[in-house]
């Protein structure tokens, strides 16, 4: 038996993580000690089988590289977990500058997705997607705005719920910059979150976040997340784009979100920094920003907010045999993060037909890297090994969702 190659020991070696099952530990010292000198005779029964379950400790390191090829092998072409992301229409009643989408404002904003459109790629869904392996469903309910296009995304809704039985749960995601609220109790009933942005100070957010026209839009925004996510809690996600040099302001925010109540009926509040509207760029933050967003993560959390951290792990939807990423005009894409860029196929006649996506892993198996079951290569939209953000941070993520003080 050998120790595995992705434990790793943190406080001082009072923590041990195992990276590739994401168990964390406290430990003593005589632990941490039997596990480097690789001891296991030293330890009790019960304890050598909860480190076995928890990959903690592997029969040989041959084994350990064949259990993460399955991991990696079934998170490629499993259809347990499916991905749907659909687009209700381009068109948006906001113009932000650094929109990630910024594409889709040079193509026709004014198509709408109907009902004809819908039901090929319900039975796409049905068909190639969906099968008798799946038992979760996540769909995103997406544009441009989506609630430009209510009467739709309420029908799209009610034909997934119709999918649904006891062996396939639907998990429904609206995703809009929450102008659009009013009137559309239907479909807040019946789905699971809404995710709406806010830029923390009314200043920057109207600058950042406009209408058309202009006008700012912070306080319609506002005025609706308190309407709303008091009539539907815990279903309201509020993510809170920063920066640095406004970190006090954002502080600030959150105080007044407090005053108002909304710590107690948010789903949860997560922290992004303001990024470029390219999506391979965005998620390249700097090491700064990060600890800004860890002390507003850590002064949320202390205020009542349950939170939640943006960076995500595991494979790239755009690997993932059972995503699906689809746009009004049924155009495919290899997942959210490249919509309205260029497209890698269509739905035709209820038919997926799309290109194999022939982009590259950051890296692999073989880097011996400790965080490989995390990230399982990254994906397109990465152009820098995110090594430093998890040696930095993820320590401080974990002990921060499971209440541990050293």
């Amino acid at each position: 038996m050998k120790s595995s190659n992705y434990n790793i020991f943190y406080a001082d070696n009072q923590l041990l993580f195992n990276s590739f099952s994401q168990c964390l530990l406290q430990i003593p010292s005589s632990i941490y000690e039997i596990l480097k000198n690789e001891n296991f005779d030293e330890l009790d029964v019960d304890t050598l089988n909860l480190f076995k379950n928890k990959k903690i400790i592997t029969e040989s390191y041959e084994y350990e590289r064949h259990q993460l090829e399955c991991e990696l092998n079934n998170a490629i072409h499993s259809h347990k977990n499916v991905n749907i992301v659909i687009s209700f229409t381009s068109a948006c009643n906001l113009n932000c500058w650094y929109c990630i989408e910024n594409a889709r404002k040079n193509i026709d904003n004014n198509k709408f997705l109907n009902e004809e459109n819908w039901q090929k790629i319900k039975e796409a869904i049905v068909n190639e997607i969906i099968n008798d392996e799946t038992r979760n469903v996540d769909v995103v309910l997406y544009g441009g705005e989506p609630m430009l296009n209510k009467p739709m995304v309420l029908n799209v809704i009610n034909d997934l719920r119709d999918i649904e039985n006891e062996n396939l749960k639907m998990r429904l995601t609206l995703i809009s910059n929450g102008t659009l609220m009013d009137g559309a109790d239907e479909i807040l009933k019946k789905i699971d979150n809404v995710q709406i942005t806010i830029d923390a100070t009314k200043e920057n957010h109207n600058y950042n976040r406009p209408y058309k026209n202009g006008n700012g839009t912070f306080d319609d925004i506002y005025n609706s997340l308190l309407k709303y996510a008091f009539l539907y809690s815990d279903k309201f996600i509020l993510r809170v784009n920063v920066t640095i040099e406004d970190y006090e302001k954002v502080i600030n925010f959150m105080s007044k979100l407090k005053n108002d109540g909304l710590n107690n009926v948010l789903k949860f509040i997560s922290f992004c920094p303001i990024m470029d509207n390219k999506c391979k760029e965005c998620r390249d933050v700097s090491i700064d920003a990060e600890e800004c967003i860890y002390k507003l993560e850590l002064f949320a959390k202390q205020n009542g907010f349950k939170t939640s951290h943006l960076h995500e792990y595991g494979l790239c939807a755009a690997y993932n045999d059972s995503t699906l990423c689809v746009d009004e005009n049924l155009n495919l894409y290899p997942c959210i993060g490249f919509m309205y860029d260029q497209a890698i196929g269509c739905i035709e006649n209820g038919k997926i037909i799309k290109n194999k996506v022939n982009i590259k892993m950051s890296c692999n198996i073989d880097d011996k890297c400790k965080f490989f079951p995390l990230c399982l290569g990254e994906g397109p939209c990465r152009k820098l090994c995110c090594k430093e953000y998890y040696e930095k941070f993820y320590p401080k993520y974990l002990m921060l969702e499971h209440n541990i003080q050293l």
